[in-house]
This record gives C-alpha cells, sequence and structure tokens, in this order.
C-alpha cells in the first residue's frame, strides 16, 4: 500500500509512505519513458511489466501502485495482462517496416502452402523488424523455420474446424494432401495447433483439443 502525505488515514504497519512530489515525479518518469517507447516500438501493443521494471529503479510495491493510480486516472491502460501503453497510444508501420512487410506479404502469399524459409524473410527485413512483426501479430512463427500470415493461419483453422465437424480424426496426409503441400509444412502447422490447443496428437492422429 502506497499512502500519500495528506491521506493518513488509512495508514498501518505495512504502509509506504511517500510525498506527493515524489510520488508525481515517479509518475511523470514512467509517463515519459512510455512516450519514448512507444516512439522506438511503435507496432507494439505496449510494454510489459518486467520491462517497466527493468528500466525503473521503482520498489515493487511502488512501481504497482504507480501503475494502479495511472490506470484509475486514465493516462495508462492495461492492454493486457501486466502489459501497458499510454492512453492514446496507436499501433503504427513506419514507411520502412511497410515496404518490408508487403514483400515479406507477397512472398507469403505467393508460396502455395510452402512458405520460404525464416532466413529468408530476415534477409529482407532484418531480425529485429521481424520479432516486431511476430511480437505485433502482423506473422505468425509455427515453427524455428517458418512463417505464415495471420490470415493464413485462419484459413488452416476454419479448414480444420470444417473438417471435425464430420470427422473424428485427421491424419496428417490428408491434411497434406487437401493444401497440396509437403509432409515438412502439414506437420509444422500441425505441431503447432496442438501447441494453441485447437488440434491434439492421439497416436497418429489429430482430433480436437478437449478442454
Amino acid at each position: 500500500l502506497i499512502a500519500l502525505t495528506d491521506a493518513v488515514d488509512n495508514l498501518n504497519e505495512n504502509s509506504l509512505v511517500v510525498h506527493q512530489l515524489f510520488w508525481q515525479q515517479k509518475c511523470d518518469e514512467l509517463l515519459d519513458w512510455l512516450a519514448k517507447f512507444h516512439t522506438n516500438n511503435s507496432l507494439l501493443p505496449g510494454a510489459t511489466l518486467l520491462q517497466l521494471r527493468q528500466q525503473h529503479n521503482f520498489d515493487n510495491i511502488l512501481l504497482s501502485d504507480i501503475l494502479k493510480d495511472l490506470v484509475s486516472r486514465g493516462l495508462i491502460i492495461e492492454v493486457s495482462d501486466q502489459l501497458f501503453a499510454l492512453k492514446d497510444h496507436t499501433m503504427s508501420l513506419t514507411t520502412r517496416q511497410e515496404e518490408a512487410l508487403e514483400k515479406i506479404q507477397k512472398m507469403l502469399l505467393s508460396s502455395n502452402h510452402k512458405p520460404p524459409a525464416f532466413r529468408e524473410l530476415t534477409a529482407i527485413a532484418g531480425q529485429p523488424m521481424i520479432n516486431t512483426f511476430l511480437q505485433a501479430g502482423l506473422l505468425v512463427k509455427v515453427s524455428d523455420d517458418l512463417v505464415y500470415l495471420p490470415e493464413q493461419i485462419e484459413i488452416y483453422k476454419n479448414w480444420l474446424q470444417n473438417y471435425f465437424e464430420s470427422h473424428e480424426k485427421l491424419q496428417l496426409s490428408e491434411f497434406r494432401d487437401h493444401f497440396q503441400t509437403s509432409r515438412k509444412y502439414a506437420q509444422a502447422l500441425l505441431e503447432y495447433f496442438d501447441r494453441i490447443h485447437f488440434t491434439e496428437r492421439k497416436d497418429d492422429f489429430r482430433v480436437l483439443y478437449q478442454r
């Protein structure tokens, strides 16, 4: 619990008391840092709690209560669990990122279910930019060497959903043959769907994941 100097009614032996000026200074520091973070990472939805801890020499309780205060005042939002952003932050692509992403999208869409290796994509945009695309959800990494577009993943997922409406189990070869791809790509995709708990492997078959 953080108690300010003019709000002492609920103090107890575990309370940490700070001066209002100190409190506001720390709030401003965090807001300024978040603004710079968004400028340098415009495609990321926010900063993680771990990043905030690493960049600020705050006591964990102090940091937690500052974040709660800023959220309650509408200055920042908790985008998801332990992921924070300024209220008005919107993700955006730089010109260089737009050009690189467009090239990657064309490569993946024209791959006919046999996408290029990850190293070929990093040769276009560099691994840091590719990692940013992955963090932003603009690309999906299904294995160490394979990346797909979210809309491609959705096509495979919808096909599996429809397939299991009339079938109990799926052989890898059926998935492979339907999309006219190779075992390498079919296996990577099915293992990805296993990991995200959409399907699960039973012996040599896939079935819908049972929660």
